[in-house]
């Protein structure tokens, strides 16, 4: 019957969607059969998934970056998993390094009076020594964020070798004498310097989740803005001092030294 009626039809108003079928292409349109993907369209976990596809396929020789690569730390706290935040010892140092490194941002201007009566320095000495370091420290951040996000260097080696450098150049930087001296420790202190926040950014972003990177990253900033205030309100009038004999500014570059090689030793081996 539905046939005879479609075929009754003009031929302009006939078309092939519309046309009925038998009761045996209808029974097999009915049974469709889902047959298993092909094993050669199946995505490769080598080539053609990204590292976040293989872990989400289950891969355990592809993981996302910082479940086992933060700072070397054991796996099971430096994975992020649901709404947690870094271990705190992990953040806590980070809270460290950025309190140091804003303290050393802020030691050389607290000390310009000092040096230009002691050293002899001009107020364009002591601009040229900021030009350096800052020029230094902003064409090295770039390097020190390549090396460890292809693995060069890892996070943990760069991290050390970050604050512990810096730590030592600042207190080297307490023996100088002359100008020439401090402009080569002040530009290794910026190449040094400029290797720390790239780090802290990157690992804070591999192991917190997206709920609270915001405070994670407003807690490390806001640790570098105290250890500024702090060294600004002890460096400035200590450094016109004379403690125990020697320079005060001599002494607070020694102090800002000993505690960043402190929180080198700090980070997990």
């Amino acid at each position: 019957a539905g046939f005879a009626r479609y075929y009754s039809l003009p031929s302009s108003l006939r078309c092939s969607l519309c046309a009925p079928r038998p009761a045996a292409m209808a029974a097999t349109a009915t049974e469709v059969t889902l047959a298993p993907p092909d094993a050669e369209a199946a995505p490769s976990l080598e080539s053609d998934a990204s590292p976040r596809d293989a872990a989400a396929l289950g891969n355990p020789a592809l993981e996302l970056p910082g479940a086992n690569d933060a700072f070397e730390f054991d796996a099971s706290s430096a994975q992020t998993q649901g709404g947690e935040r870094p271990p705190f010892a992990m953040e806590a140092l980070m809270w460290a390094v950025g309190a140091i490194e804003g303290a050393d941002v802020a030691l050389l201007p607290c000390s310009m009076f000092v040096l230009r009566t002691q050293l002899g320095l001009s107020l364009n000495d002591l601009a040229v020594i900021n030009l350096v370091q800052s020029l230094l420290q902003t064409l090295a951040a770039p390097i020190w964020a390549i090396l460890a996000d292809r693995r060069v260097l890892s996070r943990k080696t760069i991290f050390m070798l970050g604050t512990g450098g810096q730590g030592l150049v600042t207190c080297l930087l307490a023996l100088v004498t002359s100008w020439y001296p401090m402009i080569a420790l002040r530009a290794l202190n910026g190449i040094l310097l400029a290797s720390l926040r790239p780090v802290a950014m990157g690992l804070v972003a591999d192991v917190t989740s997206p709920e609270h990177r915001g405070k994670v990253y407003g807690n490390i900033n806001l640790a570098m803005f105290l250890g500024m205030l702090a060294s600004t309100l002890t460096a400035t009038p200590a450094s016109t001092a004379t403690i125990m004999g020697i320079g005060g500014w001599r002494v607070m570059f020694t102090i800002v030294g000993a505690l960043s090689v402190a929180a080198a030793t700090c980070v997990p081996c």
